[in-house]
């Protein structure tokens, strides 16, 4: 076996707002799939993530399409935070009012949640080692500790270069 799991792995991708290292950048949008080694069905989870200053345009054309309006969409049915939508969130009761209407979450408003997941756990993803980075950064912006130093990290995309030479 090239990467045996025996604790948990996380299929981790990261898109970021383009404004540079791993250290600059902001996450604007969070997936992972959580793998266990002891046969229970894996979890997953994904969310935009609000980066609280404007995505590169660039970024949203050739990259992601995220756009710094999705950040004002409720997260959950997707309509978007005006004068007019949020009493039509398919999220509020069956009276108009905001109630149920839920913001993209800040980094800083998951991290906690995020660290104690990504503990004692080992990594994979196409270039995961950026992710990780831009992680890292975020987990010390929003002041909660988190260390991956004993994490085995897999990139299937660096075994297929390594594979496929051309």
């Amino acid at each position: 076996m090239i990467f045996p799991i025996t604790r948990q792995l996380v299929a981790l991708d990261v898109e970021t707002d383009g404004w540079g290292t791993p250290e600059e950048s902001r996450i604007v949008e969070l997936g992972f799939r959580v793998e266990y080694h002891d046969g229970r069905p894996p979890a997953r989870w994904c969310s935009l993530v609000n980066p609280g200053r404007p995505i590169k345009p660039y970024v949203t054309e050739r990259v992601h399409h995220i756009t710094d309006q999705m950040m004002l969409c409720c997260r959950v049915c997707g309509l978007y935070n005006d004068d007019v939508a949020p009493d039509r969130c398919k999220c509020a009761g069956p009276e108009p009012d905001v109630s149920g209407f839920k913001p993209v979450p800040s980094f800083a408003q998951v991290a906690e949640k995020l660290a104690r997941g990504f503990s004692n756990c080992d990594f994979c993803g196409y270039h995961v080692e950026f992710d990780l980075a831009v992680l890292a950064a975020e987990f010390k912006r929003a002041g909660v500790a988190w260390s991956r130093v004993d994490a085995k990290v897999f990139d299937p995309h660096a075994l297929w270069r390594a594979v496929e030479r051309r």
